[in-house]
């Protein structure tokens, strides 16, 4: 089942709420939708919880992600993110969600090492090419 990219971002907001009881209705979601494997690659990059707090909550779909990011299930970077979402053809509004939870987690990086955020635009922009698919 594919979720919407609000539905995605709004599980993305729940991770990164301070209440703990977000982050296990996040996880029960997840478990209980069965989401693509794109849309848990994102999910697991975003949700800024580690390999065990996935194991323990989502089971399931720790399990599918585990022999697809290897190694790298501890430090996921956004580079190996994006060439799984080309290996794994996702589709536009997910590659779109991707890369503007990167460009805000790029803008909060550049603000906190001082440069003025008001002199700086970042813009991203897909184009469709009509061969969008999800495996």
């Amino acid at each position: 089942m594919k979720l919407s990219k609000d539905e995605l971002n709004n599980l993305i907001s729940m991770f990164n709420s301070s209440d703990a009881d977000n982050h296990v209705i996040a996880f029960q979601a997840i478990e209980n939708s069965g989401l693509t494997t794109s849309e848990l690659i994102v999910l697991y990059k975003y949700s800024k919880k580690d390999s065990t707090a996935w194991g323990k909550q989502a089971p399931n779909s720790y399990k599918l992600l585990v022999p697809i990011l290897s190694e790298q299930i501890g430090s996921l970077s956004s580079a190996r993110v994006l060439g799984l979402l080309t290996t794994h053809k996702a589709d536009k509004l997910l590659v779109e969600l991707f890369i503007e939870n990167f460009v805000r987690d790029l803008t909060s990086m550049l603000g906190n090492i001082g440069y003025d955020m008001n002199k700086i635009s970042i813009d991203v922009k897909i184009k469709d090419d009509g061969q969008s698919t999800e495996s």
